[in-house]
């Protein structure tokens, strides 16, 4: 769903939250000013869960598809420290950086999509050679690619590990990932968070399937005693951020290591996007080629 509708429905909690105001109220309030469908329909069955007793994190956990498990893991510290004006601060903040991540995103992908559309377009213009065939053939691929990303966790499993195969692509792809993580688990730990409990929670915030993966393992070799530092070693993640967080353990303090590490993934990120770019001009320049010659 648009994060802009989810951070204005935090804002509104805030607020409210800070006057006094209910939470049952302050939802139905919500409820009424909310203008995207998702919201307007998960907010008045969350109203009837938290009337039968569940917490306002144990309703949002019933709809994954709105709300994170780094924001539900936010608000569940709000209820049980009693902070929730101060949590909800800190989920609206999130919610505010990933969306400018996303943003970006879009920006950096908009070109190579539109030139794809128009590659094809020029295929299927072409009525006296195979091209529309082609066209075509490509669109249906990429079309059941998609859906069976969308619907099996076993062809996007696979085709993550691909995407990071690639080169600048599969660069672009780790440092999406590491970006999210890294944003996701400073959050959560500034909040509050203890570190163990922050790893697991913030591992789903990882796009790729397989980076999430690898990051799930360095969860549980943390929790099963081993420092922070070499759980992540023998990984993706880069020497520098490395460095950062031996100093935090180092110190006892991690809460601006992590931030850093946050920081430093999205300066990476850029810095592949902008690769990115650079790559995409030629590489379609050569596709367009290759289609025009195979099919004269």
């Amino acid at each position: 769903m648009p994060a802009r509708a989810l951070i204005g429905l935090f804002l509104h909690l805030e607020q409210l939250e800070k006057a006094g105001v209910p939470l049952r109220q302050s939802l139905q309030a919500a409820c009424d000013d909310a203008e995207d469908r998702a919201l307007k329909k998960s907010l008045p069955l969350m109203i009837e869960e938290i009337k039968s007793g569940r917490t306002l994190s144990e309703a949002m956990g019933f709809y994954p598809h709105v709300f994170d498990v780094t924001l539900v893991r936010l608000v569940a510290l709000g209820e049980r420290t009693g902070k929730m004006g101060q949590v909800l601060g800190r989920a609206r903040d999130y919610l505010k950086r990933n969306e400018e991540q996303r943003s970006l995103m879009k920006r950096a992908l908009l070109y190579p999509k539109i030139s794809g559309v128009i590659i094809l377009g020029l295929a299927a213009w072409r009525h006296d050679t195979n091209m529309p065939l082609l066209a075509g053939c490509l669109f249906c691929f990429w079309a059941a690619l998609k859906l069976s990303r969308y619907f099996m966790p076993v062809v996007k499993s696979a085709t993550d590990r691909i995407i990071l195969a690639i080169p600048v692509i599969g660069k672009f792809a780790a440092q999406y990932s590491f970006s999210c993580f890294a944003e996701s688990l400073a959050t959560l730990f500034d909040a509050g968070v203890p570190l163990r409990q922050a790893l697991p929670v913030a591992a789903q915030s990882a796009p790729n399937l397989s980076i999430r993966g690898w990051l799930e393992g360095v969860a549980d070799k943390v929790a099963a005693g081993q420092s922070l530092f070499q759980s992540f070693q023998g990984g993706r993640m880069e020497k520098h951020a490395l460095s950062m967080l031996k100093a935090g353990e180092t110190t006892g303090n991690f809460s601006g290591p992590l931030r850093e590490v946050a920081g430093y993934y999205d300066r990476r990120l850029a810095e592949a996007l902008t690769a990115l770019h650079q790559m995409v001009g030629p590489v379609l320049t050569i596709i367009l080629g290759a289609l025009l010659y195979l099919t004269r």
